[in-house]
This record gives C-alpha cells, structure tokens and sequence, in this order.
C-alpha cells in the first residue's frame, strides 16, 4: 500500500506542477508516464491477476484454431490479444495495457477538461479506489473500457456507425461494454432544457430506488441468456447500500451539475454520464454486476466533476466537490484495509522482487 500510495501522489504532485510553470498539459503527461513505468512493472499485484496469467500461459500451448474452443469465462477478442502477446511474454502484455491504460486516461483528461484542473481529474482517477482496482486487476474490463472512450469524440459528433463498431469491439473484451452503448444516444439529449434532464434524472433515479427489486429481478433473466451466462454470480445480492450521506452527496451534486451547470453540449454529455452513473448507485451494492457497468460511466464523468469547483460564485458547488474528494480519498485508504482486497492489494510485487 505505501509504495503504491507514495507513487501516485508523486504523480499528482508532478501534475498539479504544471499550474505553477504554466505546463498544465505537459506536466500531465509526465504524470501519466511515470505511473505508466511504475505499474508496467507489477506482477502478482490484485485479486485477478493469477487467473489471468493462468489463462495467458493455457494460451501460449494452443494453437489459434484452439482458442475459442479453451474452456474459460472469457470473451474471443480478449483470447486473440493473449495469442498475439504469447511470443512477447507475459510481462509485455501487462506493460501494453498498462500504456493504454494511462494514455487513454491522459488523452481524455487533456481533451476535455479545463486546462487549470486536469491536475485535479487525474488526481480523482488515481485516488479513485474503484477505478484503479479495475484498471490494475480487472483487466478485460479495464480494456473495455478504454476501447469505448476513443469512440466519445466521433459520438460527439453525433456519429453513428463507428462508436457502434468501436464499442462492439470493446465488448469482445468484455461483455460489459454492452452498457456503453446508450452513449451514442446521449449527444441527441444535450440539447434539452436543463429543467427537463434534471427533473427527469430525478425521477430516473427515485424509480430505481422503488423498484430495486423488479430490476434485480429483470437482471436475472437476462443474465440467464448465453451472452451474459458467464457473469450470474455477480446477481448474489449483498444487504446495504453504503453510506447513506455518501449517495445523498453524490445525488446533490448530480443534480447540481445538472441544473447550474449545463453548459456546452460536450459538456452536458459528460454530465449525463455523471448522471447515469449516480442513478446506478442504488443497485451497486445489493446487485454487484451494476457495479462494473456504471465504471464506464463513471469514468468518463471524471471529467467534468470540477465544474462544481471552477465556477465563480458557486459556493455550494465547491462544498459538494470537496466533500465528494474528501469521500474518495477517504475510500481510498479504507480500500486498503478492506479485508476483501487487503491481502492482494497490500503488497507491491514487481519484476525486481
């Protein structure tokens, strides 16, 4: 945990840097490539990891008509990279996602949020307990996921064809792209009155909190069917929702971004995300499967989270956001000490242990 914390706060020192020699985007990018180099060279480090060496290693003794025909809960596209990196090892393919990993995050940082906070939304990824237990264990979906943000400039566009077939792919990596699909439909919401989206998002979002029940239920059935069959473990239901506070916090500041804060279409597409992502909130924790969809969301809403903070006046909005850092960062620590991720996460193994 402490060699793991001391780097990416490294990082973020190195990115918020930038304000004070005016090298915002320049800055970033040595914070992206230093974390880059730090956890291209991870090895036994998350819970996923040795199932996923398990399968890189049955990879390299078949041959490629023998692939789809192996026997493990995995997607085609992600069993075709793993043939691909055979000749190249083990240690290459964690270093190439690990390159996707931070430059997509870099690239999506440098493109669409203001210049004098990508420090803060990159320090909201790091210190993001969920998104970095995604991107440093659950690596097919953390493929997913980036495959799917390269298709957000062409669905601002308003595009069509492309983003399907980009988000196609992602879900051949993992199924749980399919959730990213009502993407391409959000850039035709942007122009709708603030009133309509935020009273909508607010309905949205009470309805789910009704009907929790008949939407597990409605989740089963479709976990069921052979394209999601491999995930219906994640339907066992966990009493709890979290911290109330906590939701009712990230409920405000949705609603907050949602109303005051609507903007450009390019922005008002990121605040649906954020939106989306809130809404899923109530299904997380008693339905797990929910989780991992609202990741996608989550991530690319990273974006445009210090809009609460940067907006002259708004003092309610910068106590939302502080209080939401205060959560994450908070969550980070706790993330550690979770007896559930402790044992894997606790220690830093790397190719020099």
């Amino acid at each position: 945990m402490l060699t793991v914390t001391i780097a990416n706060f490294i990082a973020i020192i190195l990115a918020a840097s930038g304000r004070l020699f005016r090298k915002e985007k320049t800055m970033l990018l040595v914070a992206a490539i230093v974390l880059t180099l730090f956890y291209s060279v991870r090895t036994d480090y998350g819970n996923d990891i040795p199932a996923y060496k398990y399968l890189f290693d049955m990879v390299s003794s078949a041959s490629f008509s023998d692939l789809l025909g192996i026997q493990e809960r995995t997607e085609p596209g992600w069993m075709i990279l793993n043939y691909l990196f055979v000749p190249l090892g083990w240690q290459s393919f964690i270093t190439f996602l690990t390159i996707i990993q931070f430059g997509t995050v870099y690239w999506l940082i440098n493109k669409y949020s203001d210049t004098k906070y990508t420090w803060i939304v990159f320090a909201l990824y790091v210190l993001s307990s969920e998104l970095m237990l995604v991107s440093l264990s659950m690596l097919r979906q953390a493929l997913a996921m980036h495959i799917v943000a390269w298709s957000i400039p062409l669905i601002l566009n308003r595009r069509v064809i492309i983003p399907f077939l980009i988000i196609l792919l992602a879900t051949t990596m993992h199924t749980s792209a399919y959730a990213a699909f009502p993407l391409i439909v959000l850039p035709y919401l942007c122009g709708l009155r603030k009133t309509f989206l935020t009273v909508s998002f607010i309905i949205v979002f009470v309805s789910f909190m009704i009907a929790e029940a008949l939407v597990g239920d409605i989740l089963n059935m479709v976990l069921e069917s052979d394209t999601f069959e491999r995930y219906s473990g994640y339907t066992d239901n966990e009493q709890g929702f979290g911290s109330g506070l906590g939701v009712m916090l990230y409920l405000i500041g949705a609603i907050w971004l949602l109303y005051w804060h609507h903007g450009s279409k390019t922005n008002t597409f990121f605040i649906l995300n954020n939106a989306i992502a809130v809404s899923l909130i109530p299904f997380v924790y008693s339905i797990p499967l929910v989780a991992r969809v609202s990741y996608y969301f989550k991530l690319y809403s990273l974006v445009i989270l210090p809009l609460l903070f940067f907006k002259k006046g708004d003092f309610v909005g910068k106590f939302i956001f502080c209080v939401i850092v205060y959560i994450i960062v908070s969550g980070y620590f706790n993330f550690f000490e979770d007896p559930v991720w402790k044992q894997a996460f606790s220690t830093y193994y790397t190719i020099f242990d």
